[in-house]
């Protein structure tokens, strides 16, 4: 088995305020992907899309395996049968300033394939973690949710 990819950030922002971020449509669509999401319901099922790349033709199916409010959300991440889903899961932890931690882990992939997705992966999910979704919840705590156009720049520095 091959590790999971950890990222960890603490934002100045509270566990409500980070759910948004992580676990609605808008939030979502904003830094990660264009998407179809509806609820954080277990059972939910919805796909990511993007840009194709080589080796991936743009689309990710998903599906909700956990749903703790302001807490914890896990999905199956390409649930499409090519190959084994993998998981990736927020966990959000108060802090004694009224930030939140967030924990992100992507875990379950093997194999030359998980190797690959994981080397292309890991570098992505920081700038994510680290850069675009504090950028989000900065526009959010505003009353705005950021364009996907503004939180690219954002994460990748162009």
């Amino acid at each position: 088995m091959i590790a999971d990819i950890v990222h960890e950030a603490t934002y100045r922002h509270p566990p409500e305020l980070v759910w948004r971020a992580v676990a609605t449509p808008e939030g979502l669509n904003a830094w990660m992907m264009v998407n179809d999401f509806r609820e954080a319901k277990v059972g939910h099922r919805f796909r990511f899309t993007d840009r194709p790349r080589p080796f991936w033709d743009g689309i990710c199916d998903c599906e909700v395996v956990e749903a703790e409010a302001q807490r914890r959300f896990s999905i199956l991440w390409g649930t499409n049968g090519r190959g084994a889903p993998t998981r990736v899961t927020f966990t959000l932890t108060p802090t004694d300033d009224g930030g939140t931690r967030l924990e992100f882990r992507h875990g379950g992939m093997q194999g030359l394939l998980g190797w690959a997705m994981k080397k292309g992966m890991d570098g992505g999910w920081r700038g994510m973690v680290q850069r675009a979704i504090p950028f989000v919840l900065d526009g959010m705590a505003r009353g705005q949710v950021p364009s996907r156009d503004e939180v690219r720049r954002v994460r990748t520095g162009r």
